[in-house]
């Protein structure tokens, strides 16, 4: 649970000052296998996805509530701020700069669309 010092960290006590509590759940697909397959390029490829989370949770007043692995549980104080938080996250994941090697684990490829455009 490494931080940077800008990052704002608000602890699970937060939740029980929300009006509403949203929940987000999430884990990286095929996880295992690219750990199995390449430990060192996954734990590249884990650190770039735990900081775009991380700035995301800041972003939108999430609450990291608890880490396993590379699964994250997160609390927001709306629907709209989760909604936001997971388009914003998609959206960053697909637009990352990733290690080379990245592609030919398990699990990761390029979707292009018929026109070549990146899709996911």
């Amino acid at each position: 649970n490494r931080r940077t010092s800008r990052q704002k960290f608000l602890g699970p006590e937060t939740i029980f000052s929300m009006e509403e509590v949203v929940f987000v759940f999430t884990d990286i697909e095929d996880s295992t296998a690219m750990a199995a397959a390449n430990p060192s390029l996954y734990r590249e490829v884990q650190e770039t996805h735990d900081h775009i989370m991380r700035q995301s949770v800041v972003a939108f007043e999430g609450v990291e509530v608890n880490t396993q692995g590379d699964s994250f549980e997160l609390a927001f104080g709306s629907v709209v701020s989760a909604v936001r938080f997971c388009m914003q996250v998609q959206l960053r994941l697909l637009n990352a700069r990733w290690p080379d090697g990245c592609y030919s684990m398990p699990g990761c490829s390029k979707v292009l669309s018929p026109t070549g455009k990146l899709l996911f």
